[in-house]
């Protein structure tokens, strides 16, 4: 209602969700980050989708995407923090790999028999939430897994020169 109000109003860019559409036959997916992590943190949401694989994100163009073979090759860019960002995955990516990513609250849904690998100095919370199935996670490199609030029957875990905290807040049948 104001004047100044109405000129920023104007010159305002909605922002927009972006999708990058995952190929076909990607198995692998690798997130690699930078060094921008040390403020704040980003959420990744994992979840089927086996019509339309794609990652989503309002920061989209803070990413690079390569392939090589089966595997799907994501970039922060430099100079950008970890943005948010959405994984709707078809039934053939079985593994994702978060390499020097820091900060990041994991939020997989649905997705059965996944494979995570987080290494490189990683700092990852992982958080269910709802019933979820990973077959394997390896934690490397002097990374940090934070798991809380999980909801599952069996985790099966490797962990080489890293550090796992399970909060008491999880309902974990079998942690291996």
């Amino acid at each position: 209602t104001d004047w100044l109000s109405a000129i920023i109003l104007k010159f305002e860019k909605p922002i927009e969700k972006q999708s990058y559409s995952i190929p076909t036959g990607t198995k692998v997916i690798k997130i690699t980050g930078n060094n921008n992590y040390l403020f704040g943190y980003s959420t990744m949401n994992i979840s089927a989708n086996n019509q339309h694989p794609k990652i989503s994100s309002f920061e989209l163009d803070h990413l690079l995407f390569t392939t090589n073979k089966d595997t799907l090759l994501v970039k922060i860019k430099e100079g950008y923090f970890n943005p948010s960002i959405a994984l709707e995955l078809s039934s053939n990516t079985n593994n994702i790999v978060l390499n020097n990513i820091g900060i990041v609250k994991l939020l997989p849904t649905d997705k059965p028999s996944l494979e995570l690998a987080i290494e490189n100095k990683s700092d990852i919370i992982l958080s269910g939430e709802h019933q979820f199935s990973l077959k394997n996670i390896t934690v490397k490199d002097r990374s940090t897994l934070t798991l809380t609030h999980c909801i599952v029957p069996n985790i099966d875990m490797k962990i080489y020169n890293s550090m796992v905290y399970v909060d008491p807040l999880n309902a974990i049948d079998r942690l291996r």
